[in-house]
This record gives structure tokens, sequence and C-alpha cells, in this order.
């Protein structure tokens, strides 16, 4: 069993936005209503919310708390100035899900989002934090797709001391070092001028 934490990796999941939806399902006006154009929903969470209600109202009573990504937030709060969004704290499980299999990582460090902030899949860059360390440095994993091995997103990896502390979390929660391209390290302050406000398509 493929031990991941896929939520944006191309090809991890179908995201469907309100275009699509109407096509499938036919609720593009409630959809667009509720959540606007910009918000994509991952299918799979779509269908099992829509098998659940009656009536199609009632399918965003139910996602009233979605992230920008669909996952229910566990927790926010600044760390080092930046403002976190944890989708999945620490020894918390994250089930996922791709087109051919299924599984769930438990998570050894707080797994979320920095706010106020797009990536290069165009959606908050994801971040993985020890909390508890307030470091300075700042590790960028860039990320690979594991079949093609081409960059795929950035993972930011925040209150670890050294590379290899950083590198070592990030591997912990994938079942391949194919998803491991390369690292870099920068300042909060690097980090911050770069990425807060801004679109980056890779963190350099």
């Amino acid at each position: 069993m493929a031990r991941t934490t896929p939520k944006k990796l191309k090809g991890d999941k179908k995201y469907v936005d309100a275009p699509r939806l109407k096509a499938i399902y036919g609720y593009e006006d409630l959809f667009k209503k509720q959540f606007g154009n910009a918000l994509s929903l991952g299918l799979s969470d779509v269908k099992k919310q829509i098998q659940k209600q009656s009536k199609p109202q009632l399918l965003f009573k139910a996602m009233n708390t979605p992230t920008f990504s669909g996952w229910k937030l566990q927790k926010k709060y600044w760390w080092q100035g930046l403002q976190i969004s944890i989708e999945n704290k620490k020894g918390s499980v994250r089930k996922w899900e791709t087109d051919t299999d299924s599984g769930k990582t438990k998570m050894l460090y707080d797994y979320g989002y920095i706010r106020r902030t797009l990536g290069a899949d165009g959606d908050h860059i994801d971040c993985y934090v020890n909390k508890d360390n307030e470091s300075e440095k700042v590790f960028v994993v860039h990320q690979n797709d594991p079949t093609t091995g081409k960059y795929d997103e950035d993972k930011v990896m925040l209150g670890f001391d050294t590379a290899a502390q950083a590198k070592k979390a990030y591997l912990a929660h994938y079942d391949s070092n194919k998803f491991f391209g390369s690292m870099i390290e920068m300042t909060l302050t690097e980090l911050k001028a770069q990425v807060i406000g801004k679109t980056t398509k890779k963190i350099k």
C-alpha cells in the first residue's frame, strides 16, 4: 500500500470546477452560488457528499468548511510571522486516494499550507511544520512527479535545523524517493519575500 500525502500530485485526483460539475451533475448554479468559479473540489469528495444527500442543496451545507483544496482544516496558527493552515496535524492520519489505489499516512509533523501564497499547481504552497522548533532556516523540496521524473511542486519544510533533518522528515511521508527532486535552503526572510502575496512558479 503506497504511503504518500498526495493532496495535489498530478494524476492523484481528478479535480472539477463548476462548468465540469454541470456536465456531470447539473448543479452548476448551486455550486457557483456557494463557492464561485475559483474553487475546485476533489471529484471523489463531491460524489460522496452527493450520495449522502437527498437534495443537492444539502451538499453545500455538508461542505460548509472546505479549504481552497477541499480539505477541512484541523487548526490554524501563526509561526514565525507566517500564517499556517493545517489540514493534518501531527499524529493524525491522512487518508488519500488515486485513480487506482487508496491508503493512509500517519503524519509525523503538522501538514498544511502557507496562507497568502500561490504555488506552481495553482493552490497554496504546502508545508510541513516542526512547530516546537523556531528555526530561522527554511528548506524547500522541489518535488517531482514519480512517474515522469519532472518537477511537480514545492514542499516547504519549516522548523528544521539541518538539511538532513528536513529531508528525512519529508521522505518519512512517502513510499518512494522518486518524489524527492532536489532541495534548497534559505532564510525565513527570503521565503517571505518570494512567496507572500505572490504567485510563485518555483521557489528559488
